[in-house]
C-alpha cells in the first residue's frame, strides 16, 4: 500500500533532516517546561548521570513522538528524565558563570564605574596652610604671685636635668606672692623639680628676666634656663655660694662663674642681640640697670626653647631650704 503523496513528502523531508543532524547530538528542548510537566520538584537534588548518555536519544524513540503529543508523551519517557537531569546538573554548575557574564557587562575588572555625572570633589583647599608663629612671642609675663600655677604658661617639671633626676616629691607651690621650690633634705643622688613653660618660646632679639626672692641652703641649687633638652641648654645656676653662667651643648658643660652676692645679683637676665648674634647673661640689683656677666655665640637654636625655673640637690643636704622666684618677663628688645 502506497503512502499518500503528502506523507511521502513529509517522510522525505524528515529523512533529510535526520541524515543532516544525525539526531545523535543533544537535543536542546525547553528543559524547564519538561521538568514542570513531569511534576518533579525544583528542590530535588541533582541525580548524577553518565555524561555520554545525556540527551542521546535513539532514533526509533524520536519517531514515536508526534508533534501533537510531544509534551504529553515525554513526561514519563527516558527522554524527559535525561533532559531534566541534565538541566539540573547544568544549573548547579554553570550558574556562577552566568553571573560573571553579567558582571563583565559593566567592567572587565568586576567593579561598577561611577556615573559620568558624579560630582568631582574640590581639593583645592585640602592642603593645610602653615600657621604663622610669633618670633619672639610677646606678652609672656607672670608675677608668680597668684595662689596657683597658671596652666596656660607653666607645667610641672625640670627638663634641664635628665629624666632620672626629676623628682615629683620636690615640692612646688605658690606662697607669699612667689613661686617656691623646696629641695628634699637628706637625700642621696639628684632630685630636681620646678616649672617649665607649657609652650616653646623664642629668645631671638628679645630678653627674659626673673627675680630671685630667696636662695636655698648651701648644698642645694636653683636654675633659670633656656632649654632644648637635658643635654642642650643655657642657664644661670646658683650652687654652694657660686653663680654659674652655664652653657651645655651636646651634653658638654662650659661654665663661667662669679661669687654670688645676694644684693648685686637680685635679678637674672638673658638677652639676645640680633646684630651681633650673641647671647648675654646679665645681672641687676634693681631690675633696671644690668651688668653683662657672660656672652656667647649661641650653638643651639634660640627660636624654640622652654623657659625653666627649677631647684634641687645632687648630694645629701641636711637642711635643703627654699628656692623662690618672682616676676618673670619675656619681651622684645627696645
Amino acid at each position: 500500500m502506497e503512502f499518500p503523496k503528502w506523507k511521502k513528502t513529509f517522510k522525505s523531508v524528515f529523512g533529510s533532516f535526520e541524515r543532516l543532524s544525525g539526531l545523535t547530538k543533544n537535543i536542546t528542548l525547553s528543559a524547564s517546561l519538561l521538568a514542570l510537566h513531569s511534576g518533579q520538584s525544583n528542590a530535588s537534588p541533582p541525580v548524577p548521570i553518565n555524561d555520554a548518555a545525556v540527551l542521546s536519544i535513539p532514533v526509533t524513540e524520536v519517531r514515536k513522538y508526534s508533534f501533537k503529543y510531544l509534551l504529553k508523551s515525554a513526561a514519563n519517557s527516558r527522554f524527559a528524565t535525561r533532559l531534566v537531569q541534565g538541566h539540573r546538573s547544568h544549573s548547579s554548575h554553570s550558574s556562577h558563570r552566568s553571573h560573571s557574564s553579567h558582571a563583565s557587562h559593566y567592567s572587565s575588572s568586576g567593579s561598577i564605574p561611577a556615573p559620568k555625572s558624579a560630582p568631582v570633589p574640590d581639593t583645592s583647599m585640602s592642603t593645610p596652610r602653615p600657621i604663622a608663629r610669633p618670633n619672639p612671642p610677646t606678652g609672656f609675663s607672670d608675677s608668680l604671685a597668684d595662689d596657683t600655677r597658671s596652666r596656660s604658661f607653666w607645667s610641672i617639671g625640670a627638663p634641664s636635668v635628665d629624666e632620672g633626676s626629676r623628682d615629683q616629691l620636690v615640692a612646688v607651690s605658690h606662697r607669699a606672692g612667689r613661686l617656691e621650690i623646696a629641695p628634699r633634705s637628706g637625700m642621696l643622688g639628684r632630685h630636681y623639680n620646678g616649672y617649665f613653660s607649657t609652650s616653646h618660646w623664642s629668645i631671638l632679639d628679645a630678653h627674659a628676666d626673673i627675680g630671685i626672692a630667696q636662695t636655698p641652703s648651701i648644698g642645694s641649687s636653683m636654675i633659670f634656663a633656656l632649654t632644648l633638652d637635658s643635654d642642650n641648654w643655657y642657664g644661670f645656676v646658683l650652687e654652694d655660694g657660686t653663680l654659674y653662667f652655664q652653657s651645655k651643648v651636646s651634653g658638654i658643660k662650659s661654665p663661667k662663674f662669679i661669687k654670688y652676692n645676694a644684693a648685686e645679683h637680685r635679678f637674672w637676665r638673658f638677652r639676645h642681640d640680633a646684630s651681633s648674634n650673641l647671647l648675654f647673661w646679665e645681672t641687676s640689683r634693681d631690675g633696671i640697670t644690668w651688668l653683662v656677666r657672660n656672652a656667647e655665640a649661641p650653638q643651639i637654636s634660640l627660636s624654640e626653647v622652654y623657659i625653666t625655673l627649677a631647684a634641687g640637690t645632687s648630694k645629701v643636704v641636711k637642711q635643703a631650704g627654699i628656692a623662690a622666684f618672682s616676676n618673670f618677663r619675656l619681651t622684645r628688645n627696645d
